[in-house]
C-alpha cells in the first residue's frame, strides 16, 4: 500500500504541479494579451493623432496657398493702381504737349518737341497706355464724353471732332475722349432753318 500511496501522491503532486504550471502559463498568457490589447489601444490612439495632424497640415498648406494667391492679387492691384495714378497725373502733360504741337506749326525746335513727345508716348504705351480712337467713330459712352453736338447730314451719333484725347490703361478707361458728335438733320429741320 505504501507503494500505491506513494504513487498516488506522486500522481496528485504531478497534477498539482501541472496545474500550477498551467496556471502560471495562463497568467503569463493573460498578461501578454492585456499587454497586446494595451499596445493596440496605444497604436490606435497614435494613428488617430497622426491622422488629425495630417489633416491639420493639409488644411494649413491649403490656407497658406490661398493666402499666397490673395497676397499676389493684392500686390498686382496695388501696382496697377499706382500705374493708373501715375498715368492720370501725366495726362495733363500729354495734353499740354499736344496743344503746343498744334500751336507751334512751322516754329523752330518743333521737331525736337515732337521727338520728345513721341518718346514719352512710347514709354507710356510700353506700360499699357493707349489712345482712344474717336474722330469718325460712332459715339460710345464708355469711351467718349459729349461736349457739344452739331446738326449735319452725317449719321446721327458720329464723332465729328475730338477736343481732348481719351486714354485707356490696360483696357481700363482712364479718361474718355471729349468729343463733338453729329445730330442728324431731317428734311423738316432743313426747311425750318431755311425759312427763318
Amino acid at each position: 500500500m505504501d507503494h500505491e500511496s506513494d504513487e498516488w501522491q506522486a500522481n496528485v503532486s504531478g497534477k498539482k504541479g501541472e496545474e500550477t504550471e498551467c496556471e502560471k502559463l495562463s497568467g503569463i498568457l493573460a498578461e501578454r494579451e492585456r499587454l497586446i490589447s494595451d499596445l493596440k489601444s496605444q497604436l490606435a490612439e497614435r494613428e488617430r493623432l497622426a491622422e488629425e495632424r495630417k489633416e491639420r497640415l493639409v488644411y494649413l498648406q491649403a490656407e497658406f496657398e490661398n493666402f499666397r494667391k490673395y497676397f499676389e492679387r493684392e500686390r498686382e492691384q496695388i501696382v496697377m493702381l499706382a500705374e493708373e495714378h501715375l498715368m492720370k497725373d501725366l495726362l495733363p502733360t500729354l495734353d499740354d504737349f499736344q496743344c503746343m504741337l498744334k500751336s507751334c506749326q512751322g516754329s523752330q525746335g518743333l521737331e525736337g518737341v515732337r521727338l520728345v513727345f513721341r518718346n514719352l508716348m512710347k514709354v507710356l504705351e510700353s506700360h499699357g497706355l493707349e489712345k482712344i480712337d474717336a474722330t469718325g467713330k460712332r459715339f460710345d459712352p464708355h469711351y467718349h464724353e459729349v461736349v457739344c453736338t452739331e446738326r449735319c447730314n452725317c449719321e446721327d451719333g458720329m464723332v465729328l471732332e475730338e477736343f481732348q484725347t481719351g486714354y485707356m490703361l490696360k483696357k481700363k478707361v482712364l479718361r474718355p475722349a471729349k468729343v463733338k458728335i453729329a445730330e442728324r438733320c431731317t428734311i423738316m429741320d432743313s426747311r425750318t432753318e431755311e425759312g427763318e
